[in-house]
């Protein structure tokens, strides 16, 4: 838990301080990056298998990261990439504190190269020009501004 509450955007569920009779079961998501792409990189990277998403809980998982009702029709099928998760990962009586350590050195990692797959995503004016049907009602030059407070858009659209 330490370990995890030392990275830089991470969000962690759950009790993080009384943690005498915790199981081993972590479940976070980091605030920069989706966790879908960020669970496959942890597996690629780490052969760490994670389950990612709202665990069969969604409108509990998706109250507890804070998404207004309003928007939880947005993702009722859970079929888009966008769809907002979180990341759980479970350690057994049979992992050892080393594979642990491992596991939170790979992670860092892992989570650099899913923000670097998102940003060498091109962006051209269609895609951009299909983003903005989704942000109906926002001006031209407010949508451009809050886009660009994501790393994926940053520098890359004007």
């Amino acid at each position: 838990i330490n370990g995890l509450k030392a990275m830089d955007n991470i969000i962690l569920y759950g009790d993080t301080e009384n943690i005498d009779d915790r199981v081993g079961v972590v479940t976070f998501k980091f605030s920069d990056i989706n966790s879908l792409t960020l669970a496959t990189k942890i597996k690629e990277v780490g052969g760490v298998a994670t389950r990612r998403g709202a665990f069969c809980a969604h409108p509990y998982v998706w109250r507890l990261m804070g998404i207004p009702d309003e928007q939880v029709h947005t993702y009722e099928h859970c079929a888009d990439v966008k769809t907002p998760g979180m990341i759980r990962v479970s350690f057994g009586i049979y992992n050892t504190e080393e594979e642990v350590d491992q596991f939170l050195a790979r992670l860092p990692i892992a989570k650099q190269k899913a923000i670097e797959y998102v940003e060498s995503i091109p962006i051209d004016e269609t895609s951009a020009a299909v983003l903005s049907l989704f942000l109906t009602g926002i001006k031209k030059k407010a949508l451009i501004e809050l886009l660009q407070k994501f790393t994926f858009f940053k520098g890359r659209i004007r």
